[in-house]
């Protein structure tokens, strides 16, 4: 998963979470899909953070990313 907001305006601003909601219902809508999963940079904080708070949980680490999991069902 990757998004790009490149307007700093934008940016902070909560976009990258109503993108990943509309998306994350159209898939379960859609297709059916029950959970994404995803990898990111630890050093990546605000896209951790905005990952967890649309309630993706970390399930697995290494020593450069975190897995994430988000449950649609």
């Amino acid at each position: 998963m990757g998004i790009l907001i490149g307007d700093l305006e934008w940016q902070g601003k909560g976009v990258a979470s109503e993108v990943i909601k509309a998306s994350s219902n159209y898939l379960k809508e859609v297709y059916g899909i029950k959970h994404i999963i995803l990898g990111v940079d630890k050093n990546n904080i605000p896209a951790i953070s905005a990952y967890k708070k649309i309630q993706f949980e970390v399930f697995e680490e290494n020593k450069n990313e975190f897995k994430m999991q988000l449950d649609l069902e």
